[in-house]
């Protein structure tokens, strides 16, 4: 296998979608870790709760979105895991606060506050 510099050995377009994705990828793994500090979660658990707000989202418009339920078969069918082992994983999520199971699926629950406390945790101590 033969190393390539992105400064060296790509050009134009490439060289641009490929920085674009490292920057993309430094911010999914920068938020993984926010979730993940802040929700004293796995890395896995933190994966599973951004997969759950991400179903969750519906754009309806260029300034309106929508919190929708989604159900248990769903989230599981979404991950590629069984629908026992994404019931057991939100049961853990919704032990520590993180979700709210209803009638009608399952809505993460209150990620603002999920997000200031790890903007939180993230502050230099005084």
């Amino acid at each position: 296998m033969t190393i390539k510099r992105v400064d060296d050995d790509f050009e134009g377009d490439e060289r641009q979608d490929i920085l674009e994705v490292e920057r993309s990828t430094r911010n999914v793994y920068d938020l993984l870790e926010r979730i993940r500090m802040a929700g004293d979660l796995t890395t896995e658990d933190a994966l599973i709760l951004i997969y759950i707000l991400k179903l969750n989202l519906w754009i309806d418009g260029p300034s309106q979105v929508t919190l929708r339920p989604v159900s248990i078969a769903d989230i599981g069918q979404a991950l590629q895991i069984s629908r026992e082992t994404a019931r057991r994983k939100v049961l853990a999520l919704q032990e520590k606060g993180l979700v709210v199971r209803t009638s009608s699926g399952v809505l993460v629950e209150n990620i603002g506050a999920l997000f200031a406390k790890s903007a939180a945790g993230a502050a230099p101590a005084a």
